[in-house]
């Protein structure tokens, strides 16, 4: 691996539970969901069989589409910057903002449907994501195209155990289907990236450390 002494931002968040959702889940919009209390009747209608399994969809579905949105935003300063940056990457980027936000809208839909929750990712954005994105923008391109692609490798891989496990453990076969989607297309970009990494930085053994990432959402 190439040692660059450029200081670099730091990373956006990996997988983890934003502060206080499990606790507002099984307080508030499962309660009533699921036991009685003041849900809509559109809101009842597909949700899990019992409280765990909700509980757990409810989450899944607000962290992937929370984890998603961050992609595009980062993919999308990367299109902003296409004129600087090389064809394939910009490609790349634009396939990442179509996929995640097809899936992203999915995701809300059933939030909807199912649980009759309405959840926006882009309020839940804290300024730490604002700030990178702003550093992000001013980098020179070679250092924006290097910190992209490791940056991206990182955040796709603390998605892919979520998504494995979902496999398994969704209710609605809707949602497992959609998880074995995101397993294989962000295995398929995460090896893509890692061969431009090599490729035009030198960096062919680069390590997937989620401990490098500071949290973003707050």
């Amino acid at each position: 691996m190439t040692t660059d002494p450029t200081p670099r931002p730091a990373r956006s968040a990996g997988w983890s539970v934003r502060p206080g959702l499990a606790a507002a889940i099984a307080a508030t919009a499962l309660g009533a969901l699921l036991f009685g209390g003041a849900a809509s009747p559109v809101a009842a209608q597909g949700a899990g069989p019992n409280r765990t399994i909700a509980a757990y969809e409810v989450t899944f579905l607000e962290e992937m589409a929370h984890h998603h949105h961050m992609a595009v935003m980062m993919s999308m300063v990367c299109v902003e910057r296409a004129a600087e940056l090389r064809p394939q990457l910009v490609e790349l980027c634009r396939e990442i903002i179509e996929t995640q936000n097809r899936e992203t809208a999915m995701m809300l839909s059933w939030l909807r449907s199912w649980y009759g929750i309405s959840y926006s990712p882009h309020e839940d954005m804290g300024p730490e994501m604002m700030e990178m994105l702003a550093e992000m923008r001013a980098m020179p391109p070679a250092e924006f195209e290097r910190f992209f692609l490791e940056d991206m490798i990182v955040h796709h891989a603390a998605a892919l155990q979520p998504a494995r496990q979902c496999r398994g453990k969704a209710y609605h076969q809707e949602l497992a289907s959609m998880c074995r989607d995101i397993v294989e297309v962000q295995v398929d970009e995460i090896d893509l990236m890692r061969d431009w990494l090599c490729q035009w930085f030198g960096e062919c053994h680069f390590h997937i450390d989620p401990h490098r990432r500071r949290a973003m959402h707050g």
